[in-house]
């Protein structure tokens, strides 16, 4: 099996959309689906200890941070996020190299028979979905490669996500707030609950500063599950360090002084602080390699595409992958603190599950020139529809084709103003892809 056929063969269980009664159903089977799934193929997730991250915002950078810090203590690390900015292979990833061509490929090989099979025996239970083949795949490459370690990012909840037949060593949830409200409720206390599925008896648990009804709803939950919970904000805190772009982390195991964090944007520090804790936690656990220099080490270590990421000059070219109301806020709070433009020319492109309008109403007044597109995903919001909300706070271009809408934006923008794409991770990544010169 060739690279491309065994990347066809995962897209091929690509999970239909389903009425939300059924679905609602079919969301209970994942984490058994899933159980099944590996102990078929070897039970790849019990040859090494793993943390597991979820949460609502921050999970990718969460997940480099711990990942370059346990790397930086000696460890060889697996790391799995999702979803890829432009290449699949980046959600699989071993000590800083992705998974090679031919190792998908060996591997989808080598597990098809066991997906084909359960796949099939699920019937109209609900087969496998391309999430939970490519996550096998991944854990399945870990074990391969012998790591020390897995980092890895939850998808969607926590409770019912196929992920979640991993059994954790610590536990992280990072910053919660309103998305995929369809799915995992309609309140914070609803999707802290479901975010609260990777808590583990007896085990660690690291969580980022909270609202306060996701706080109590996490509380509650670890209470009930006997998780040992505390909070960054409060057991662990950060504050800006004596150098530029340095923090100091104060916990109870120890104060970290001087981390240079690389990643712009104070939730950028509580990310990096929620990754101190847990490398911190792991260090108690067992990982006795990881002191405070390995922490900032790795920490300052970190590169992660897409968040924040300057691509071009003169005009100024940002692109994020904020997604929602909450990630977009932040978004705009530090593009205000850390860059001075004349205007804002935005390009704007979002998944059709997302909260469109509220996205909308933190970016549509701060622009001078709105640009909707295409997201360049399956799943992507109808331009037409985008181009509407955006409308209500000034005149709004549509251009579906998302290289035409770049362009377009670049011609309207003078050199002292700034353009920034946001909306969507499939719409960073396509930028990355199309604009990057640095």
């Amino acid at each position: 099996m060739a690279y491309r056929e065994a990347l066809n063969w995962i897209m091929s269980y690509w999970e239909p959309g389903r009425p939300k009664a059924q679905e609602n159903v079919l969301r209970s089977l994942k984490v058994p689906r899933m159980r099944a799934l590996l102990e078929r193929i070897g039970s790849p997730q019990l040859q090494y200890p793993s943390v597991l991250v979820a949460g609502t915002k921050g999970k990718g950078s969460t997940v480099a941070f711990i990942a370059e810090g346990l790397r930086a203590a000696g460890y060889r690390v697996g790391r799995y996020t999702q979803p890829h900015l432009i290449d699949w292979r980046e959600r699989s990833w071993v000590d800083g190299s992705l998974i090679e061509p031919e190792e998908v490929a060996a591997l989808a090989e080598r597990i098809r028979p066991a997906v084909e099979d359960l796949h099939q025996a699920m019937g109209e239970l609900g087969g496998l979905t391309t999430y939970e083949v490519g996550t096998a795949l991944t854990l399945a490459h870990f074990a391969d490669r012998q790591v020390d370690a897995a980092v890895l990012e939850m998808g969607i909840g926590g409770r019912l996500d196929a992920l979640n037949a991993v059994d954790p060593l610590v536990s992280a949830v990072t910053a919660i707030s309103f998305d995929h409200t369809d799915v995992l409720g309609d309140t914070l206390s609803k999707i802290a609950e479901e975010k609260a599925g990777v808590l583990r008896q007896g085990r660690v648990a690291l969580s980022a500063p909270q609202p306060s009804e996701a706080e109590e709803a996490l509380r509650r939950e670890a209470m009930e599950v006997g998780a040992h919970l505390s909070f960054v904000g409060q057991e662990w805190r950060w504050a800006d360090g004596s150098e530029q772009d340095t923090i100091d982390i104060c916990g109870p195991m120890s104060d970290l002084k001087r981390v240079r964090v690389p990643l712009l944007g104070d939730h950028q520090r509580e990310n990096a602080t929620l990754a101190a804790a847990v490398l911190q936690s792991l260090a108690q656990e067992g990982f006795h390699q990881i002191d405070d220099e390995a922490i900032r080490r790795g920490i300052s270590s970190v590169e992660w595409p897409g968040r924040i990421q300057v691509l071009r000059r003169d005009p100024l070219v940002v692109v994020d992958a904020a997604h929602n109301e909450d990630s977009t806020q932040h978004l705009m709070d530090t593009i205000r603190k850390q860059f001075q433009y004349e205007r804002l020319i935005l390009v704007f492109g979002a998944s059709a599950n997302k909260h469109i309008e509220e996205m909308a109403m933190v970016l549509g007044p701060t622009a001078h020139s709105v640009i909707v597109t295409a997201s360049g995903h399956r799943r992507a919001a109808d331009a037409e529809k985008l181009a509407l909300e955006f409308s209500r706070y000034g005149e709004v271009c549509l251009e579906p084709d998302v290289t035409l809408a770049f362009d377009r934006a670049l011609r309207v923008a003078s050199p002292s103003d700034l353009v920034l794409i946001t909306g969507s991770v499939f719409l960073a990544g396509k930028a990355i892809e199309a604009l990057s010169t640095e």
